[in-house]
């Protein structure tokens, strides 16, 4: 369960320390009420609708949070909305029968179905990309940055420390060390190495997962290694 005041906290936080940060929060919609969303101070609201709720129950919802509702485009089952502490709220209903999924940090181990309402049939989720073979790099270690609500600095926002699986994964906690410290540090470097390889060599993880952000450019990679090369150099310290 959220903790919407502890949200609130880190929102204004957040917007006191950075210049023109741009703060978007993307979730299934259950904290969403009126005085949820009051002072949350969001620039984008986006909500899927994976339970399958329909149109009326998010357009219902929507303006008894405070919404106005600008416009519903019904061929993408989407609704465009506005609140007065989220600039824009878009709400994809019937989600899963709309969009393809991605399996990110290859954590599927089962195909996934949803209940068609009109047939009242059983319909499998479609995927996005190849779900069984990565076919491009993953360039998210050298240009993101992931850290849990525990301090963990995380390979990427899909690898989550906090679980079981994946709980040696952590490049060091922020709690111990500074932000820079841990993002150069020998532990991701050696991670980011394995990612410098052909996909066919990745850890099981990155190689099962079909989130592609950006299409081939080692230069992503280049640009980090001119970088690291400056700092090791002591050319600059950050």
């Amino acid at each position: 369960m959220i903790n919407i005041e502890i949200l609130k906290k880190r929102v204004n936080q957040a917007r006191d320390i950075l210049d023109n940060v741009r703060i978007d929060i993307s979730t299934n919609g259950d904290f969403i009420n009126y005085n949820n969303l009051d002072g949350l101070n969001l620039n984008r609201l986006h909500i899927m609708d994976y339970d399958m709720k329909g149109i009326n129950y998010w357009k219902n919802k929507l303006m008894d949070s405070g919404c106005g509702i600008l416009d519903v485009i019904e061929c993408k089952s989407k609704i465009l909305a506005t609140h007065k502490d989220a600039t824009k709220v878009i709400v994809i209903y019937n989600w899963p029968e709309n969009k393809e999924i991605e399996d990110r940090a290859g954590i599927i181990t089962e195909d996934i179905f949803y209940e068609d309402k009109e047939s009242n049939k059983k319909r499998k989720v479609k995927y996005k990309n190849n779900r069984d073979n990565r076919s491009v790099k993953c360039y998210e270690p050298f240009i993101n940055i992931s850290i849990n609500y525990l301090g963990e600095v995380n390979p990427c926002c899909h690898i989550r420390t906090e679980l079981e699986e994946f709980e040696d994964m952590s490049f060091g906690n922020v709690f111990k060390n500074t932000v820079y410290e841990i993002f150069y540090s020998k532990k991701a470097n050696r991670f980011r190495d394995k990612l410098r390889k052909d996909v066919s060599e990745y850890p099981d993880m990155c190689k099962r997962c079909n989130k592609i952000r950006y299409k081939k450019d080692d230069s992503i990679i280049e640009h980090f290694d001119n970088h690291l090369k400056k700092i090791e150099n002591g050319e600059y310290d950050g």
